[in-house]
């Protein structure tokens, strides 16, 4: 036997990796979704990091370790996570939304400001997307820009929106 053939077989054991199956991925995904949802963090994000391992183009496990992300306030790490899910998906209004409040939550205003308006424009009925965006804007000195957007916000039944408009805005006929 050829030392190179070897060679070669001792290597590919070494560094075999044992892909699961489809069925084992999607039991691990919907584990860590669910794990999400019991607010157990830290292993909602080590079972969809091993599902991305093998599946790294999976948007919706970005999206959910981006969720438990924010969720710890680590604004950073979710926005990390959001921009991988929007590599693979941009069509996802939600990952504008999650993105936009974490920028938000980062004092990055102006970005936030245009992925929001993004997130805004696939899909429109989002009001607490107009509400944060509103915020966005009175922190960039834009009261018309935030008004506008508090009536929007409130036309959508975001409660505080109504509080923030007798606070900043006049009254819309």
């Amino acid at each position: 036997m050829p030392m190179k053939f070897l060679f070669t077989i001792i290597l590919s054991v070494l560094f075999q990796t044992n892909q699961p199956n489809d069925e084992k991925l999607d039991f691990y995904k919907k584990a860590g979704v669910s794990s999400y949802f019991e607010m157990n963090y830290e292993l909602s994000m080590k079972k969809l990091g091993y599902v991305l391992r093998f599946r790294p183009k999976d948007d919706e496990a970005h999206y959910y370790r981006a969720l438990c992300k924010y969720d710890m306030e680590n604004y950073s790490g979710a926005i990390y996570e959001l921009n991988k899910a929007l590599e693979i998906n941009p069509k996802k209004a939600e990952y504008y939304y999650l993105k936009g409040r974490s920028l938000y939550n980062n004092a990055k205003f102006e970005a936030a400001l245009f992925t929001l308006n993004e997130a805004i424009k696939l899909d429109a009925n989002n009001g607490e997307a107009f509400y944060i965006r509103a915020s966005c804007h009175k922190h960039e000195g834009n009261m018309m820009g935030a008004c506008e957007d508090l009536f929007e916000a409130a036309d959508l039944n975001i409660e505080l929106a109504d509080k923030k408009i007798k606070k900043y805005c006049t009254v819309k006929n």
